[in-house]
């Protein structure tokens, strides 16, 4: 079952720069939340279970999810605000 309020942002190659509000996420340290997200890859349909991480820029923490759709390429999701 596809879990509910997450939606699909974009398909990268591991270090291609992808920013939220400014902040590449390849530069910092991804955290851990120990949550997990059931996710459809839009293009092949295929389902895969997707950690969810946080990052800390200046006191601020943004999160998202994200996991290898095949070797080192990634689908990342976000939460629907």
């Amino acid at each position: 079952m596809i879990t509910q309020g997450w939606k699909f942002i974009t398909t990268i190659p591991s270090n291609e720069p992808f920013f939220i509000e400014g902040n590449n996420v390849w530069d910092y340290e991804w955290e851990s939340t120990d949550e997990t997200i059931n996710v459809e890859d839009p293009l092949y349909k295929q389902k895969y279970v997707m950690d969810v991480y946080k990052i800390s820029v200046e006191g601020k923490e943004f999160v998202f999810a994200a996991g290898e759709f095949s070797n080192c390429i990634y689908g990342i999701y976000q939460k629907i605000a």
